[in-house]
């Protein structure tokens, strides 16, 4: 609930740290502010959205929603779902007598990339002789084979016709096409300069109504995507559906002019941001470590699929080692603590035993010297007796 009166949604992160988001962040809105001061005619065509990133802790975090943007996971998951559909009613009208049951779950259960992946390259590579234990033994020209074909599988247009069906005009259609140019541009290079990696389809989200691309987890940044076990080697993702939106000129076009205009505004503040980015270098807070120590989400979405897919055979083999895993960080959380809970008790038993011993001590002296006034009492009684 924000102090103007209206509800904003939160996501609570665990497993990383976020304070290199915030500092991210941080970047992105000083960057923001040099493409304001550039061109002040031009304001607002080039601005790279962010969003409020709050650290609350080593291992958790709070992160704006971003609302109105859709993940291209989330474009790509429907077209497969409606490839699942269109399958289906093939299936029926070829026979039409037989009964189908389950629908709706045959086409919610559609193959994972990974599954459609690895379904193409296990036979390619058996072909070719060579196993999936080894990925390093593994051709290139298979792998390059394989997504060949997946790529000639996959429509390239599935983005540029989301963004027409959510025009009402082809004048809209232009200017929803020239933003989401514009802002692949800045997000394209700025993801350059700071070495951004891990961008997969749902780290990816845009705006459809208004064009605007939204990049989200910048844990994997600084090059760190290099040391990944398989390293990503690319500046910056330009896939067929990404190019194909950028419309009839294609990266030659708006986006050709908006990359040079970025690099031109950053390079002109340069100063600025070295400084920025030096301060990064400095800052403990931040975590640099690239192994498993880094977070397992990070090794589990930054390009450990393969290995998980040989580790893990099925859900409930998962959810354990999630489950180990986040037992094992918060022991290592709560072990300083511990510790020190430890140090205090050692030092404060010794005085609690020798205060309990002085305590018993003198119960023993007070009960002894209640027999003796009992039996004290008793003689004065006797002797009244007798006298």
């Amino acid at each position: 609930l924000g102090s103007d009166g209206n509800r904003y949604s939160y996501l609570f992160k665990g497993l990383e740290d976020l304070h290199l988001d915030e500092r991210i962040m941080q970047f992105l809105s000083i960057v923001n502010n040099m493409f304001a001061k550039a061109n002040k005619e031009e304001k607002g065509l080039y601005q790279a959205r962010h969003y409020s990133v709050t650290p609350l802790g080593e291992r958790s975090g709070l992160i704006q929603w971003v609302e109105g943007a859709t993940p291209l996971f989330s474009l790509y998951k429907r077209w497969q779902q409606r490839e699942a559909l269109a399958q289906q009613l093939k299936q029926q009208q070829m026979q039409p007598n037989q009964q189908t049951t389950n629908s709706n779950n045959n086409i919610a259960n559609v193959p994972r990339p990974l599954e459609v992946y690895y379904s193409k390259l296990t036979p390619a590579l058996r072909e070719e002789g060579y196993s999936l234990e080894n990925r390093k033994e593994w051709p290139l020209t298979v792998m390059k084979n394989v997504l060949e074909e997946l790529m000639e599988e996959t429509p390239a247009d599935l983005l540029a016709k989301e963004l027409w069906c959510m025009s009402t005009g082809a004048g809209e259609w232009w200017q929803i096409t020239q933003t989401y140019a514009r802002s692949t541009a800045v997000m394209s290079m700025i993801g350059y300069i700071i070495g951004l990696g891990d961008r997969h389809l749902d780290n990816v989200l845009v705006d459809l109504a208004t064009g605007e691309v939204v990049h989200i987890d910048y844990n994997v940044c600084f090059e760190k995507g290099k040391s990944l076990r398989v390293p990503e080697k690319v500046p910056f993702r330009m896939t067929q559906n990404l190019q194909t939106a950028l419309g009839v000129t294609g990266v030659q076009g708006t986006f050709k002019i908006a990359c040079e205009h970025v690099i031109k505004t950053m390079r002109k503040g340069r100063e600025t941001l070295l400084t920025l980015l030096e301060a990064f270098v400095y800052d403990p807070l931040v975590d640099w470590t690239t192994g498993n120590e880094g977070g397992y989400t990070g090794a589990f979405y930054g390009g450990g699929q393969a290995a998980l897919t040989n580790q893990i055979q099925n859900k409930k083999d998962l959810e354990r080692s999630i489950t180990y895993s986040m037992f094992a960080i918060r022991i290592s959380e709560m072990k300083a603590a511990w510790l020190k809970n430890r140090d205090d008790m050692l030092k404060c038993l010794p005085k609690l035993q020798k205060s309990v011993e002085e305590q018993m001590k003198q119960e023993k002296e007070q009960s002894q010297g209640g027999s003796k006034v009992q039996e004290l009492k008793e003689q004065k009684e006797f002797l009244q007796s007798t006298g």
